[in-house]
């Protein structure tokens, strides 16, 4: 997944490196913001969300993953890898599945 050339992008980075979280195969793009997502509840507990749509979730697609590296983690995060809209589920399926090991259903149906 990639991340601007930033603020955001740097201390996330930084952030990651000092907990010795893998970024190798993470991606800086100048082109890009980093995504910032905004939660706002209501006082009725209505959820709206505010995000950037230049930022890297909603850039984000097939080829900025590195399937690859997949079979060599104890743990994966894709966190609002479904909000994605350039990512479906039919291709994390395709791809998932054999860079895992694993049957994996991300909601291809």
């Amino acid at each position: 997944s990639p991340v601007g050339e930033d603020a955001a992008g740097y201390l996330l980075l930084d952030h990651w490196r000092k907990e010795n979280i893998d970024i190798q195969s993470l991606k800086q793009d100048a082109d890009i913001d980093t995504s910032i997502n905004v939660g706002l509840v209501t006082d009725d507990g209505e959820r709206t969300f505010v995000t950037n749509r230049n930022g890297c979730l909603w850039k984000l697609n097939i080829n900025d993953v590195d399937f690859d590296r997949f079979s060599q983690v104890r743990l994966l995060s894709l966190a609002s890898i479904f909000n994605s809209p350039l990512l479906d589920g039919r291709g994390l399926t395709a791809n998932l599945t054999p860079a895992t090991g694993r049957s994996v259903d991300c909601g291809a149906g």
